[in-house]
Order: structure tokens, then sequence, then C-alpha cells
């Protein structure tokens, strides 16, 4: 069904065009209810077709691995028995109700002037209108490198075919990215503040092991603190053992030194002391037998008269 002529009564509009949404418009499809689709980016898929197209996802039920935009494809094709109109670009503002008893209906007004009306709206908005998530200013500042070098998602791989590439973070994306592109780029940093790393144990375990080869880097505690470049990212030349001196990266390209908290909490810092909950190191702290400790929140394990928190 054409988007112009979704001006019926349906029993449900679904926010959100990504894997949930979709899928929510697939099941609506199996019990015989009529729905519709609104997203306010230009396609469907959500993160997985505006971040990560080419990226391998290994946590659907039923696939080993599959890329993103396969993922949204077969999601769509799913959907497709079930004439389900879908309005892009097009964002949800609010809602209001006509009606009353079992006539009464929610009207969701749109971006675009639409009244849509339902019976039910179901919201599968994930993290909503996203932004990708960009360094501290306050450590460098990579607005001026925007398009020129520095890229906040990765839309088809291949651009970085035979490149030296830098990645910076410790999630599931950074690491997944180390992963992905190791058939491609020429060469990987991956540049994480602390020690410890948020993404799955298993990716981490894979990205460590691909460290120990020639082709990846993994420099842990540190950030970044200045690119260069002639108009666009300069690719840099590599010293000649490929490591780091004084904390900087050898090449031309960008510097990173040490972060000053290189740690997590309740893990061990670099200088052997342990952390408090707020991720800075602090030392032991002093306590007594079975008092609660003023970092960790747990029971003092007495050694001498101080408290080794966690």
């Amino acid at each position: 069904m054409s988007i112009d002529t979704d001006t019926d009564i349906r029993d449900i509009t679904i926010i959100g065009a990504g894997p949930v949404g979709l899928c929510t418009a697939f099941w609506a499809g199996m019990r015989e209810a009529t729905a519709r689709i609104v997203d306010s980016l230009p396609e469907i898929g959500g993160q997985l077709t505006t971040l990560y197209p080419e990226k391998w996802i290994f946590d659907v039920p039923g696939h080993p691995k599959v890329l993103a935009k396969d993922l949204v494809s077969q999601l769509r094709e799913q959907i497709e028995p079930f004439d389900v109109p879908i309005h892009l670009e097009t964002t949800a503002e609010s809602i209001s109700y006509e009606g009353e008893g079992d006539d009464r209906v929610v009207v969701l007004h749109t971006s675009d002037g639409q009244e849509l009306r339902s019976r039910t709206v179901i919201v599968s908005g994930g993290h909503g209108a996203f932004e990708p998530k960009k360094l501290p200013v306050s450590d460098v500042d990579l607005e001026p490198w925007e398009g020129k070098g520095v890229h906040y998602l990765v839309g088809d791989k291949h651009a970085f075919l035979g490149k030296r590439v830098l990645i910076v973070g410790g999630g599931d994306s950074a690491c997944d990215w180390v992963l992905n592109l190791l058939d491609t780029a020429d060469h990987i940093t991956l540049v994480h503040r602390r020690d410890a790393f948020r993404a799955h144990e298993l990716t981490v375990s894979q990205v460590k092991e691909a460290a120990e080869g020639p082709h990846v880097d993994l420099h842990t505690p540190y950030v970044v603190k200045q690119v260069n470049g002639n108009g666009n990212v300069d690719p840099g030349e590599q010293c000649d053992d490929g490591n780091m001196a004084n904390g900087d990266c050898c090449s031309s390209t960008c510097h990173f030194e040490a972060a000053n908290s290189p740690c997590n909490d309740f893990n061990t810092c670099t200088t052997g002391e342990r952390c408090n909950a707020f991720g800075v190191c602090t030392g032991y702290t002093a306590c007594n037998t079975n008092v609660t400790c003023d970092y960790c929140g747990s029971k003092c394990k007495l050694t001498g008269s101080v408290c080794k928190c966690g």
C-alpha cells in the first residue's frame, strides 16, 4: 500500500523501523492485525542500516552470523505479505485521542502534518533518534576532520581497503570493527582509555588474540590527544618497530597519551592500586574489619588495617 493512501484506522501503529519494529509488524500480520510503521530515518533497519550495514551479527537465533544489511533485507521480505505501509523520514511528535468507548482511537501526529489513526501505538524506537558518540573536546577536537578521514560509522568497509585504521573505543562496536576489518585494512590500531573493555568477553578475547599478530596493535589505557593532516587525516609513517615512543603514536597522524584514570571499577590499576566506584584510582582505603568501605560499598577485607576494595 502507498503511504499516500494510508488513511484507514489501523490496529497498530509502530514507531521505529528497526529489527524490533519490523518483527512487530510481522507478528501483527500473523495475528491478522493491520499495522503501519513510522520512522524518522530515510531507510528501514535502524542502527543496522545507519551505523553498521556491513557488520556481522552473531546473536540472531538461527543465524551463525549474518550481515546487518542482509538481516534488514530478510526482515523486510518477511512483512511483504501483510501490506504494511512504512512512513520514512517521518517523526512522531505527539498523540491525541478521538471517540469514546470501543470507538476510541489513538491519533499520532507527525512532523509532516499527518494524522495517523490506530487502536494501539507500539514504540520500538530502540535508542531513539541517535547521534554518534564523539570523543571529548577536552581530549581532541575532531570536528575539523569529520568527513576528511574521521568516521563515526562504516557504510562500506571497502572504503578502508589497504589503509591503516585507528579505532577508538572499548565497546562492542569498536571491538567488532577490529575483527570485521581484519580482511580489509592493512593495519588496525585499537585505542581505549581503560584496560578493561565493555564488549562481550568472547569478542575481547578475539581482539587480544589478533593483537598478538603483526596487523593489530592494542593500546590501553590511552586517549587520543592530537590529529594531524593536510586537508585530510594524514596516513602517516609507521616507525620501524611499529611501536609507540614515549606514549605517543609513532605516526604523523595522531598522538595518544596515557589516560588519567587507567582503570575500571574495582580493577587493579597499572600502579597496583585498586579503583573506587567511580573508576578513579585512590589506593587502599583505611578501615576496620566488618566496616563498609566508603568507596566500594563492601565489607572490608582486613590486610593489616587496610581495606582492599572489592
